[in-house]
């Protein structure tokens, strides 16, 4: 059985033991790192170059420039590492853009990640709103149409305050906030244009999605350059990088 903590897997537990980055082509990131000179100038390119590598439909996410109407939920997107042995990509953030993260809630979210199956979906697997494939499950559950549904996400929130409210204040965790420098070497995304789609998903970087912006349709995000969102359902997104679903948020 799960753990209180643990939060919401969205893929099945009984999937393959590749990380989230195994799904991500070598040969995508090659082309992009011998094409520019940093490849976070590729930005929204190198995004769609990604997902359409992994097979997401095109019409279930888009790319907008700045100045475009944002009729959903405005996400910032937090990098992690951890220096164990040395400075390596941990996870990727996506909550609200006016809420802070609580890294011991991130660490809890690594620990129960599930295992992920990087097999090709067909279009039919995923669902018209482009929020997720079918077999999503909660802790006990299956999700019904592939949803990121509002009650699973208000039941992972109050697992995650009871967690909180068990907790005896000793939790410590060896994830810190990436260095500008960092962003640009590790995750190659800079500064102002960090999002969950990017170089970091090779080197193992966990995308956690804050359960309160998971009740959204959709979300805007980071595209790896400034003034470029990425437009896409929370749960499409947990389910092409393998991430998963968590009260993270302070």
């Amino acid at each position: 059985a799960l753990d209180a903590w643990v939060l919401l897997p969205l893929l099945s537990a009984a999937a393959g033991k590749q990380k989230a980055g195994a799904a991500v082509p070598a040969h995508v990131l090659q082309k992009y790192r011998s094409q520019y000179s940093r490849p976070e100038r590729a930005g929204p390119t190198l995004v769609r170059e990604i997902l359409g590598s992994i097979d997401v439909p095109t019409d279930t996410f888009e790319l907008l420039p700045g100045g475009c109407p944002r009729p959903f939920p405005i996400c910032k997107t937090l990098a992690f590492v951890t220096d164990e042995p040395t400075p390596t990509p941990a996870a990727l953030v996506v909550l609200d853009a006016g809420d802070m993260v609580d890294p011991v809630k991130v660490m809890r979210a690594i620990r129960g990640r599930p295992k992920f199956d990087p097999k090709p979906r067909s279009n039919a697997a995923w669902n018209e709103a482009g929020q997720g494939v079918e077999g999503l499950a909660s802790t006990s559950q299956e999700v019904g149409a592939g949803e990121v549904t509002r009650e699973v996400c208000e039941d992972v929130e109050n697992q995650a305050e009871q967690a909180t409210e068990e907790g005896d204040g000793t939790e410590h965790t060896d994830l810190r906030f990436a260095s500008a420098a960092e962003l640009t070497r590790l995750f190659e995304q800079p500064r102002g244009g960090v999002g969950p789609i990017g170089p970091a998903l090779a080197a193992g970087a966990v995308v956690v999605v804050d359960a309160k912006v998971a009740k959204a349709e959709r979300v805007d995000v980071g595209a790896g350059s400034p003034g470029w969102q990425l437009r896409i359902g929370p749960g499409a997104l947990v389910a092409a990088t393998g991430g998963i679903v968590g009260a993270v948020a302070e």
